[in-house]
């Protein structure tokens, strides 16, 4: 696992070492989980990378469309089960053909 402190930070490490998952809290220091996506999604070589978005600010239906309307395979609301969301994860990167 590899963590970033911001949107600047993970894109440069996404691009350096593309990862099999990324994971993304809606808020961030230096821009948005929104923004992020944005990027990742615009980025040929990062694109098929799933994306899942794990917030316990953005928790309206509403964010959640929005986030998966921007190309996130989930959305999920904290607090979330550890079980759970190692489902989700595996759900991940099963459908991307990750696992």
């Amino acid at each position: 696992m590899i963590t970033a402190h911001g949107m600047r930070e993970a894109l440069v490490l996404a691009r350096s070492a593309p990862p099999d998952l990324i994971v993304s809290d809606v808020c961030m220091s230096d821009g948005s989980g929104y923004d992020l996506i944005k990027e990742v999604k615009a980025d040929a070589r990062l694109r098929s990378i799933p994306f899942m978005f794990v917030t316990s600010t953005m928790t309206t239906e509403g964010e959640r469309r929005k986030g998966l309307g921007l190309g996130a395979a989930r959305f999920l609301f904290r607090p979330v089960e550890p079980q759970d969301l190692l489902g989700e994860i595996e759900g991940c990167l099963r459908e991307s053909g990750k696992r």
